[in-house]
């Protein structure tokens, strides 16, 4: 993918969906995917480098939130550069009420977005 060299390894969290879906690979796609992944992340990885979760110091619903899209993008292997969210991922999966919740709910397998447009 042309639009992706010399700025990623992988395509942007959701574009594999996008592109498999309509057929294309569409560079302005791309590009607005790319910088909105890019904001959030480093967003998130300041907050967190500095404060256990994302408001104020207690666990909310944007923690609950957040969690599903980290836990898709550990999949596809974006979260390498963002040792902060790594660590919350991991406190987040580490809460009593996350592994009741998948317990009851059952495991979901997310390895089958690790292979992304540019791997096709």
């Amino acid at each position: 993918m042309d639009a992706f060299r010399g700025r990623l390894d992988e395509p942007p969290l959701v574009y594999d969906l996008i592109a498999a879906a309509t057929g294309t690979d569409n560079e302005g796609l791309t590009g607005f995917i790319q910088g909105e992944a890019d904001t959030a992340f480093a967003h998130a990885e300041q907050r967190l480098a500095r404060h256990d979760y994302l408001v104020a110091d207690a666990f909310s619903a944007a923690d609950v939130n957040i969690s599903f899209a980290l836990e898709f993008g550990e999949a596809r292997g974006r979260l390498g550069g963002y040792p902060a969210l790594q660590a919350y991922l991991a406190r987040l999966q580490g809460r009593p009420a996350y592994k009741a919740a998948r317990a009851k709910g059952g495991n979901y397998d997310l390895s089958i977005f690790g292979a992304g447009v540019a791997d096709r």
